[in-house]
């Protein structure tokens, strides 16, 4: 079966451009990693994106990350995820 068989509900969109250069610039950007073994994160800051609508998207992603309270694997560290500038 492809995607194209499956039916129009269920069928996978295409990124917008804006996005696609968003998701490209975060895996391109420097991070800082800040593990707290008190509180028991592992916070991951991501630096200002190119743009400010890019920026905004972080702000969004990040609070979607968060509420998922993933752990890092092999650790009891839960991940905090937060835009910096």
């Amino acid at each position: 079966m492809t995607i194209k068989d499956l039916p129009e509900a269920d069928q996978f969109s295409q990124l917008a451009s804006d996005k696609k250069h968003l998701m490209k610039g975060l895996f391109q950007s420097a991070v800082d990693l800040r593990p707290d073994q008190n509180a028991k994160t592992l916070t991951v800051r991501l630096h200002k994106q190119t743009t400010a609508a890019h920026d905004a998207m972080l702000k969004h992603v990040c609070a979607e990350l968060n509420e998922a309270e993933t752990l890092y694997p092999g650790t009891d560290l839960r991940l905090v995820f937060q835009p910096v500038g």
